[in-house]
């Protein structure tokens, strides 16, 4: 045990120690060096023969510090606060039980210990043998059976604990640094205090095994002190038998409990250590304690009560149990003012809490909900804006992007209850209120349906890179990667595309990982759009089947399909579709006949094609008026049972034979791209 070990600790009740650290170091001592001395002071005690009054210094050293180690142990505010006792408990078991061993030579040579070893004896033993000899036997076993054996499972079941929950505390740890919680350097000492912490608890648990050790040999040299001496009394010293057991029991009751003392107080130490659960404000453990014990005043009242019945029991100490009785009561009612008091001083310095208002909604914005000036005075505007923000917010989360938050403002031009919605200053919708609607449900709802339609219009270069730099706490290397292979602006342009058609952009990572795949062979944002499509078949999949997973599909007949690519046409903006009237009259009217004749209790059916045409068939559905999903075969999952409503042709309509039915999906249908 060293002056550095204490003086590291940083605990307010070691600043004592640190001023005898600062001592030492004006005095020239330096901690390795007096490890290696003290270690080489236990092998030479061990070996050399010490006079009695190096013995009595020692011992008296041993108890010292023991009782230094435990008072260290009571003001930690937390158990890492004390690193170096697993260690300190090495050394100072090592030099206790060396002690021993020269005590024991004293005591077999000389018949004499030194003066403590005798004050202790004579002190317990008080004329009395056996007296002396239960008391030594009680406190050692409450030494090695009640303290040392639990702290030893305490030791045994921390170091355990702490290390199952490790990586669980480090993700948790990584996560609130990814949040901006924390910031690098806090996450690094926290990272540093967990891992000492684990260390801390797995040394306890072998060091508890030094404790246990020490115990049982003292227990060993007690009994070994008493044959020995009484036997080398008997023969050598030719003692009388009385005289040698009188003799040899006092020196070895003392030696057992010049041994044990400082034991206990170690065991002591070391089961507070492992004990001690930090509080959220760390404090010393006696300050825990007692305010953990006496702040419920009704705990104090109960035991008070019990007091008093104790005192009533006959042949009881009445006045010790009705004083008791009293400081308990007293402290019960001291308790409940002092918080009484400070409830009233907590109401008086807080101020009233003021209803809080709803903001109102911005004037501007890229989304402009537009009142006419009837609807403006009608209608709660605080409200409204709040109501039209949970619904961005919503469509924001559903769909993995940020929105603008809608504004709100009366427009002249409107008349009676008319609304307007503008993006980017263009309407996107509008209609008219009933006299008893207050909008809180449908001009929300109008809205929500006019943004889906337009989510393309919200994504841009800068949008894009913020998704990024949001993803690159998680996907720090992936970003990289698809920056590496793909611009900004190619980026932007998938994830325009993607949400063009109402796919949304989570999760991320599979987008920018099949980015990151395709992007070493492809460059052109269709094809890219494609292969993300394709990364996201089970999310477009689920979006568009029903409750029981069940999605329901038109198909394009194989006619049709190559009717299709044959009349494709590369322009100088990309590829283009160019049917003849007849073929475009018939398609349209086959996938219209087939939404026509769709149940209405589950989603709309979508339109199955292949790969290479999916993308020019969506494009011509859109511009007929035909809001159609488009998927293609590569898009389809296992999740999801699909199921045909019918098939199209550019010449009609063609129902299969037998109804509907089930096709194939799967990873052969994905190996037809």
């Amino acid at each position: 045990m060293t002056v550095d070990s204490f003086s590291s600790i940083g605990s307010p009740a070691i600043r004592g120690g640190r001023g005898v650290a600062a001592l030492a170091a004006k005095l020239g001592l330096r901690g390795d060096l007096a490890i290696v001395t003290l270690v080489v002071i236990a092998i030479a005690i061990m070996i050399l023969p010490l006079p009695q009054p190096l013995i009595d210094t020692l011992i008296a050293w041993n108890i010292g510090a023991s009782a230094l180690v435990l008072m260290v142990s009571l003001y930690l505010d937390r158990p890492t606060k004390f690193s170096t006792l697993p260690a300190t408990i090495l050394i100072a078991t090592l030099l206790r039980l060396a002690t021993e061993v020269a005590v024991t030579r004293l005591v077999l040579v000389e018949a004499d210990a030194g003066n403590i070893v005798r004050a202790f004896g004579e002190f317990v033993v008080a004329g009395n043998v056996v007296v002396g000899l239960a008391t030594f036997l009680i406190i050692t076993v409450v030494q090695f059976i009640v303290i040392t054996k639990g702290s030893e499972r305490v030791a045994e079941v921390a170091a355990r604990f702490s290390l199952d929950a490790l990586p669980g505390k480090q993700m948790s740890i990584d996560s609130d640094l990814r949040a901006g919680d924390i910031s690098q350097d806090e996450a690094r000492r926290q990272r540093h205090l967990l891992s000492q912490e684990s260390q801390l608890f797995g040394a306890m648990d072998g060091a508890m095994k030094f404790v246990k050790g020490d115990a049982i040999a003292g227990l060993v040299i007690v009994v070994i002190n008493l044959i020995g001496g009484i036997a080398v009394g008997c023969l050598q010293h030719h003692m009388p038998i009385g005289e040698a057991i009188q003799t040899y029991s006092l020196l070895t009751v003392g030696d057992g409990l010049v041994a044990q003392i400082p034991a206990l107080l170690i065991s002591f130490a070391a089961g507070t250590v492992v004990t001690r659960v930090a509080a959220e404000q760390p404090r010393d453990l006696g300050t825990d304690i007692v305010r953990q014990v006496v702040r419920e005043p009704r705990a104090l009242i109960v035991t008070a009560t019990v007091l008093v019945l104790l005192s009533a029991v006959p042949g009881f100490p009445t006045a010790i149990f009705l004083l008791l009785a009293a400081g308990a009561g007293a402290g019960a009612l001291s308790l409940r003012r002092r918080q009484a008091l400070a409830t009233e001083r907590s109401a008086e310095a807080e101020p009233a809490t003021p209803v809080p208002e709803l903001e109102a909604p911005p004037s501007e914005g890229p989304v402009l909900m537009a009142l006419s000036p009837d609807l403006a005075v009608r209608l709660d505007l605080a409200l409204l804006g709040r109501r039209l923000a949970e619904r961005q917010a919503a469509l924001a989360e559903r769909f993995g992007i940020e929105l603008p938050r809608p504004a709100v403002r009366p427009d002249p031009s409107l008349n009676g209850t008319a609304f307007r919605l503008d993006i980017d200053d263009v309407p996107a919708a509008g209609g008219t209120l009933d006299q008893t609607d207050e909008g809180l449900e449908t001009l929300p709802s109008a809205m929500a349906r006019a943004i889906t339609g337009a989510l393309e219009h919200f994504m841009g270069v800068q949008e894009a890179r913020r998704l990024l730099n949001a993803a690159e706490a998680d996907y720090g290397d992936l970003v990289q990667e698809v920056q590496r292979v793909a611009s900004i602006a190619t980026i932007a342009d998938v994830f325009r595309r993607l949400l063009d058609e109402g796919v949304a952009l989570r999760p991320l990572k599979l987008i920018l990982g099949a980015l990151v795949e395709a992007g070493t062979r492809d460059q052109e944002a269709g094809l890219l759009v494609e292969r993300a499509r394709a990364a996201l078949r089970r999310q477009i999949c689920h979006a568009h089947a029903d409750a029981k997973g069940v999605l329901r599909v038109i198909i394009l007949e194989r006619e049709a399909e190559d009717l299709v690519r044959t009349s494709i046409r590369q322009t100088s903006a990309g590829p283009s579709l160019r049917l003849t009237d007849e073929a475009l009259t018939a398609l349209v009217d086959g996938v219209r006949g087939h939404l026509e004749a769709a149940p209405d209790d589950g989603p709309r059916p979508v339109l199955l094609a292949s790969f290479d045409i999916r993308r020019l068939l969506r494009g011509l559905l859109v511009r007929q008026e035909l809001p159609l999903a488009v998927l293609s075969y590569q898009e389809l999952s296992r999740d999801v049972s699909v199921r045909s409503l019918g098939f199209v042709n550019c010449g009609g309509v063609a129902v299969p034979p037998g109804g509907l039915h089930l096709i194939e999906t799967g990873e052969s249908a994905n190996a037809a791209e």
